[in-house]
C-alpha cells in the first residue's frame, strides 16, 4: 500500500465550504424576507383596521408566513450545524457505503476493491495494537502500526468525501421542504399584504381628500 496526496481531499473542503456559503446566503435572503414584512408600509395600513374579518385575516395570515420564514430558517440552520464525522458513520449508513463501493477503485487502496474489507483490516490492524501495547518489539505491531500510517490518508478521504455527500444529499432532501415553505409563506404573507391593505380606504379617503379641496 503506497501512501497518497491529499489533493481530493482539499477540493472537497472547498466543495463543502461552497454549499455552506449557499445555506448562509439562504438564511440570510429568508432572514431578509422575513424583516421586510416586519417593517414594510403594510403594516402601516394594518394599524388602522377595525376589529372585523379582514384584520383577522391579516393577523392570522401574517403569523403563519412568519412561522413559515421561520421554519424554513431553521431547516436551513440545522444543515450548518454538523457534529463530528467518523468512519463508523460510514459503514453505518448503507447509503454511504453503497456511494463509496460505486468509486472504490478511486477511493480504497488497491488491496481492498471493497469497503468493508478495507474497514475489516483497519480494525484488525488496530485490534493488534491492542493486543500488542506491552510488546513493542512483536513484529506483528510494527506491521499494523505500518498499515495504520499507510491507510490513514485513505480515510481521511472517504471521511472528507461521504461528509461532503451526505451535506449534498441533506441540502437537496431539505431543498424541497425549504422550497415549499417559502412558497406558502409567499401567500400567506401575499395575503397579509392584501387584507391588511384594503383598497377600499384608500378610495375613500382619496375621495374625501379631493371633497376637501
Amino acid at each position: 500500500m503506497t501512501e497518497q496526496s491529499t489533493g481530493p481531499t482539499d477540493q472537497l473542503a472547498s466543495a463543502r465550504a461552497n454549499l455552506r456559503d449557499t445555506i448562509k446566503w439562504l438564511i440570510t435572503a429568508l432572514a431578509a424576507l422575513a424583516a421586510a414584512v416586519l417593517g414594510s408600509s403594510p403594516l402601516t395600513a394594518f394599524g388602522t383596521l377595525a376589529p372585523g374579518w379582514r384584520l383577522y385575516l391579516a393577523v392570522g395570515s401574517g403569523f403563519i408566513g412568519l412561522m413559515l420564514l421561520l421554519g424554513a430558517i431553521y431547516i436551513a440552520f440545522r444543515l450548518l450545524v454538523w457534529k463530528p464525522f467518523f468512519v463508523a458513520e460510514i459503514a453505518a449508513d448503507q447509503k454511504l457505503r453503497q456511494f463509496i463501493g460505486q468509486h472504490a477503485a478511486d477511493l480504497l487502496p488497491a488491496e481492498f476493491p471493497k469497503l468493508d474489507e478495507f474497514l475489516r483490516a483497519r480494525d484488525e490492524a488496530r485490534a493488534t495494537l491492542r493486543a500488542t501495547a506491552t510488546d513493542a518489539k512483536n513484529p506483528l505491531r510494527a506491521k499494523a502500526a505500518e498499515f495504520i500510517k499507510l491507510s490513514d490518508p485513505y480515510v481521511e478521504q472517504l471521511i472528507s468525501l461521504a461528509y461532503f455527500e451526505r451535506l449534498r444529499t441533506d441540502l437537496i432532501a431539505k431543498s424541497r421542504i425549504l422550497f415549499g415553505l417559502i412558497i406558502c409563506a409567499v401567500i400567506a404573507l401575499g395575503t397579509f399584504a392584501w387584507a391588511a391593505n384594503p383598497t377600499g380606504k384608500t378610495v375613500e379617503t382619496e375621495h374625501r381628500s379631493s371633497i376637501g379641496h
